[in-house]
């Protein structure tokens, strides 16, 4: 089981650990006759989805979600809209569990990207046009366009920290959102 604390580092190791040996096969019929590595990669991307995307919102974050306390892990959605984690004024998220769903959907997304090319398992195609759904969804939820949100809450798909930073920009998510759009839109 995945603890909440680890949810970032998951991504990175299942990104460079799982689905980077499916990178390193010379061929797309060499991963093909692989099929004990494509079905562990598969069922650890589940494991890691039904534990850490949220169903309502199609991304990914910080904290387990389908755990014995389900969303209810994270800050709730008045706490956010107030700009406050644990009743401390945080602005921009940290600990709340909706910090960086944009980061942890665009990293998922890029490792998605390179397992679909390498391997051309619809698996992976479907659940890279699942979490991009969900990054077009984030995209609209502020009225100041452009801006990438610390959220949305997925209890009610609008709730968001306002305050941002710099790496909220285009090296978390214009890489995989360009990635697929080139090949897919």
């Amino acid at each position: 089981m995945i603890s909440n604390a680890m949810s970032v580092k998951c991504i990175v190791i299942l990104a460079s650990l799982l689905l980077a040996p499916l990178a390193a096969l010379n061929a797309a019929e060499h991963a093909h006759s692989d099929t004990h590595l494509l079905e562990r990669t598969q069922a650890l991307c589940r494991g890691y989805t039904e534990g850490f995307v949220s169903p309502a919102t199609d991304l990914a974050y910080g904290k387990r979600l389908n755990g014995p306390r389900g969303i209810a892990v994270l800050e709730k959605p008045e706490e956010v809209a107030q700009g406050r984690v644990q009743g401390e004024h945080r602005p921009w998220g940290y600990g709340s569990g909706i910090e960086d769903p944009a980061y942890q959907t665009g990293m998922l997304l890029f490792a998605l990207c390179d397992a679909e090319e390498t391997t051309g398992d619809v698996y992976f195609a479907e659940l890279a046009r699942r979490v991009f759904r969900g990054l077009k969804r984030m995209s609209t939820i502020s009225p100041v366009e452009g801006f990438v949100p610390r959220g949305p809450h997925p209890a009610d798909g609008k709730s968001y920290y306002r305050d941002s930073s710099l790496n909220r920009g285009a090296s978390k998510k214009q890489i995989p959102i360009n990635q697929y759009g080139r090949r897919r839109e």
